[in-house]
């Protein structure tokens, strides 16, 4: 037998064509000879008026694309706290241990005030408010990390799909004030006075070796070499720019503060706080600013100013390269911000001038 040819599906339009010729056949249209009623006429006439039928697209394979006025549907929702906690998990396998303590202390009083809202449902509004709560009696600086961390969990969220779309733009941070000066030797000496031997011998050190605060905090036993005469740190701030090790000389002096830090003990960290347990950067900063105000000395002065205290006296000594390597800086255009001249220095380079 002859294959049939497979039926296909009726067209709109020539149906509706083929309906119109047969009513004018019917009704005695051209060529029939027939006068043409005029209740036939009125058919007629609803027929060709009747728009055509909509097209059927149940039976089409893809969904239609949304236009571009319409939005797309909204992503499952997670809550502050599964969203903290993946974000953690994530700075855990890609970032250095400071910065995972970072991120979980800024973001820890927000976890606190949403842990069960979606991100997606706070409003700027809300978290502007958080964000001065939060700050409340706290450091120009403490306030600016806040804002950086929220900003910086959006945008995790928003790059691994977590959001659809950010919830807040760039958020108000607080100015925080240049290091403009180091502290004089008398106010060295009015801080110390009434500190506990653990905060002198670390401070102290970090006055001598211009560490970060964070690395001395961190540093072990086991990453002092005495016969090298040096402290070797694999886990730094800036070892996913550098990456090498952070290496911190021991001179004379640095190395009599960790004799007295290190003692009889072979393992733990080097400086400890008098609770007996390895010193935070929190507390530590926390010390000295309780330390400064007893002393009633200027807001200025900061922990990290012993920081730029060494690399300043490094510079005027043996030049701004000695101090960049002593810094562990990376581009000595860093380090030119860690140099403090004070207006009795300028005067005298002025005299040189004939």
């Amino acid at each position: 037998m002859p294959s049939q040819p497979a039926p296909t599906a009726p067209n709109c339009s020539t149906s509706r064509l083929e309906s119109r010729a047969k009513v004018a056949v019917s009704m005695g249209g051209t060529g029939s000879g027939k006068t043409e009623t005029a209740g036939h006429k009125a058919a007629r006439l609803m027929l060709w008026d009747q728009p055509p039928p909509r097209k059927d697209t149940s039976s089409r394979c893809c969904p239609p694309l949304i236009r571009p006025n319409e939005t797309h549907p909204a992503g499952p929702a997670m809550q502050i706290d599964e969203l903290t906690d993946k974000f953690h998990a994530w700075n855990s396998r890609n970032r250095a241990p400071a910065t995972v303590a970072f991120y979980r202390t800024r973001l820890k009083k927000f976890r606190e005030a949403y842990n069960a809202r979606d991100l997606a449902t706070l409003t700027p509004l809300e978290i502007d408010e958080h964000l001065a709560a939060a700050g409340t009696g706290m450091s120009d600086s403490t306030r600016h990390h806040d804002v950086v961390a929220l900003e910086r969990l959006q945008k995790f969220a928003v790059q691994n799909k977590l959001l659809d779309k950010p919830v807040f733009g760039n958020l108000e941070k607080p100015r925080v004030g240049r290091r403009d000066r180091i502290p004089t030797l008398s106010e060295t000496e009015a801080i110390l006075m009434k500190a506990s031997p653990e905060f002198r011998l670390i401070y102290s050190a970090l006055r001598q070796c211009g560490a970060r605060p964070g690395e001395l905090c961190r540093a072990t036993i086991a990453d002092v070499d005495r016969t090298s005469r040096v402290i070797t740190l694999k886990e730094h701030k800036t070892v996913r720019k550098m990456g090498q090790p952070r290496r911190i000389p021991v001179g004379r002096k640095l190395g009599v503060l960790l004799d007295q830090a290190i003692g009889d003990r072979t393992e733990g960290t080097v400086f400890l706080s008098p609770s007996g347990r390895g010193w935070r950067v929190a507390n530590l900063s926390r010390t000295y600013s309780r330390l400064r105000d007893l002393a009633g000395l200027p807001k200025d002065l900061v922990l990290y100013l012993a920081r730029h205290e060494c690399g300043t006296k490094i510079c005027r000594e043996k030049g701004i390269e000695y101090a960049r390597r002593q810094l562990g800086h990376s581009n000595i255009s860093t380090t030119q911000r860690y140099m403090h001249l004070d207006d009795q220095e300028l005067a005298d380079a002025q005299d040189l001038v004939d």
